[in-house]
Protein backbone atom coordinates (compact mmCIF):
# COMPACT_ATOMS: atom_id res chain seq x y z
CA UNK A 1 0.00 0.00 0.00
CA UNK A 2 2.97 2.34 0.52
CA UNK A 3 5.26 1.37 -2.11
CA UNK A 4 3.78 -0.32 -5.16
CA UNK A 5 4.59 1.26 -8.16
CA UNK A 6 3.22 0.39 -11.61
CA UNK A 7 6.00 1.83 -13.48
CA UNK A 8 8.56 -0.43 -11.15
CA UNK A 9 6.27 -3.08 -11.59
CA UNK A 10 6.31 -3.09 -15.58
CA UNK A 11 9.71 -2.21 -16.03
CA UNK A 12 10.96 -5.68 -13.79
CA UNK A 13 7.90 -7.61 -15.67
CA UNK A 14 9.11 -6.38 -18.99
CA UNK A 15 12.49 -8.12 -17.72
CA UNK A 16 10.99 -11.29 -16.77
CA UNK A 17 11.59 -10.70 -13.17
CA UNK A 18 8.36 -11.31 -10.88
CA UNK A 19 8.03 -11.60 -7.09
CA UNK A 20 8.76 -14.89 -5.49
CA UNK A 21 4.94 -14.57 -3.95
CA UNK A 22 2.34 -12.38 -3.87
CA UNK A 23 -0.05 -11.59 -1.14
CA UNK A 24 -1.80 -7.99 0.16
CA UNK A 25 0.42 -7.30 2.49
CA UNK A 26 -2.79 -7.02 5.03
CA UNK A 27 -2.26 -4.74 8.02
CA UNK A 28 -3.96 -2.31 10.36
CA UNK A 29 -4.00 0.67 7.74
CA UNK A 30 -5.73 -1.29 4.86
CA UNK A 31 -8.83 -1.91 7.38
CA UNK A 32 -10.98 0.54 5.89
CA UNK A 33 -9.22 1.16 2.48
CA UNK A 34 -11.99 1.83 0.02
CA UNK A 35 -11.90 -0.59 -2.83
CA UNK A 36 -10.61 -2.82 -0.28
CA UNK A 37 -6.74 -4.14 0.13
CA UNK A 38 -7.41 -7.70 -0.66
CA UNK A 39 -5.92 -10.75 -2.57
CA UNK A 40 -7.97 -10.69 -5.66
CA UNK A 41 -6.93 -6.72 -6.17
CA UNK A 42 -3.38 -7.14 -5.26
CA UNK A 43 -3.61 -9.82 -8.24
CA UNK A 44 -5.37 -7.83 -10.63
CA UNK A 45 -2.46 -5.21 -9.98
CA UNK A 46 -0.02 -7.38 -10.79
CA UNK A 47 -2.17 -7.86 -14.11
CA UNK A 48 -2.71 -4.50 -15.17
CA UNK A 49 0.97 -4.08 -14.49
CA UNK A 50 2.02 -6.89 -17.20
CA UNK A 51 2.55 -10.05 -15.03
CA UNK A 52 1.39 -12.84 -17.12
CA UNK A 53 -1.72 -14.56 -15.28
CA UNK A 54 0.03 -18.14 -14.81
CA UNK A 55 2.54 -16.70 -13.15
CA UNK A 56 0.40 -14.35 -10.80
CA UNK A 57 -1.21 -17.74 -9.75
CA UNK A 58 1.68 -19.90 -9.35
CA UNK A 59 2.71 -16.88 -7.23
CA UNK A 60 -0.53 -17.23 -4.55
CA UNK A 61 -0.70 -20.82 -4.58
CA UNK A 62 1.59 -23.29 -5.35
CA UNK A 63 5.23 -21.47 -5.00
CA UNK A 64 4.24 -20.35 -1.54
CA UNK A 65 3.79 -24.03 -0.83
CA UNK A 66 6.81 -24.77 -1.93
CA UNK A 67 8.71 -22.10 -0.09
CA UNK A 68 6.51 -23.33 3.08
CA UNK A 69 7.53 -26.88 2.35
CA UNK A 70 4.14 -27.75 1.73
CA UNK A 71 4.26 -28.62 -1.63
CA UNK A 72 2.10 -31.75 -2.49
CA UNK A 73 -0.13 -30.73 -0.05
CA UNK A 74 -1.74 -27.48 -0.58
CA UNK A 75 -1.41 -25.02 -3.51
CA UNK A 76 -2.01 -27.62 -6.01
CA UNK A 77 -5.48 -30.33 -7.09
CA UNK A 78 -4.18 -33.73 -6.61
CA UNK A 79 -5.29 -36.53 -5.47
CA UNK A 80 -4.18 -36.93 -1.78
CA UNK A 81 -3.88 -32.70 -1.55
CA UNK A 82 -6.21 -30.53 0.46
CA UNK A 83 -9.42 -29.69 -1.79
CA UNK A 84 -9.04 -26.23 -0.93
CA UNK A 85 -9.69 -23.80 -3.84
CA UNK A 86 -10.89 -20.35 -4.92
CA UNK A 87 -12.93 -19.63 -8.25
CA UNK A 88 -12.42 -16.05 -9.15
CA UNK A 89 -14.06 -14.14 -12.12
CA UNK A 90 -12.36 -11.32 -13.83
CA UNK A 91 -14.68 -7.94 -13.72
CA UNK A 92 -13.88 -5.97 -16.48
CA UNK A 93 -16.15 -2.84 -15.37
CA UNK A 94 -14.07 -3.15 -11.83
CA UNK A 95 -13.05 0.19 -10.16
CA UNK A 96 -9.41 1.46 -11.87
CA UNK A 97 -6.46 0.06 -9.58
CA UNK A 98 -4.31 2.39 -8.09
CA UNK A 99 -1.00 2.10 -6.91
CA UNK A 100 0.99 4.09 -4.07
CA UNK A 101 1.59 7.20 -5.94
CA UNK A 102 -2.22 7.26 -7.15
CA UNK A 103 -1.15 6.20 -10.96
CA UNK A 104 -4.50 4.59 -11.83
CA UNK A 105 -4.40 1.17 -14.72
CA UNK A 106 -7.10 -0.05 -15.59
CA UNK A 107 -7.71 -3.83 -16.47
CA UNK A 108 -10.77 -5.22 -14.37
CA UNK A 109 -10.30 -6.78 -11.29
CA UNK A 110 -10.42 -10.43 -10.09
CA UNK A 111 -13.61 -11.55 -7.61
CA UNK A 112 -13.86 -14.06 -5.75
CA UNK A 113 -17.28 -16.03 -6.72
CA UNK A 114 -16.93 -19.66 -4.33
CA UNK A 115 -14.54 -21.08 -2.01
CA UNK A 116 -14.07 -24.00 -1.36
CA UNK A 117 -12.84 -25.31 2.16
CA UNK A 118 -11.86 -29.19 2.92
CA UNK A 119 -14.07 -30.17 -0.41
CA UNK A 120 -16.78 -28.01 0.95
CA UNK A 121 -18.09 -25.06 -0.57
CA UNK A 122 -18.39 -22.26 1.84
CA UNK A 123 -21.29 -19.57 1.73
CA UNK A 124 -21.45 -16.22 3.59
Amino acid sequence: MQSFSFAVAESAFAAGFYPDTISTDHHAAHADSQPPHDLPRTMSKFRAAGMPEHEIFARVGARPADILGLSGEVGILTPGSCADLTVREMKDAAAPLLDAYQQSLPGGCWETKMVVRAGVVETG
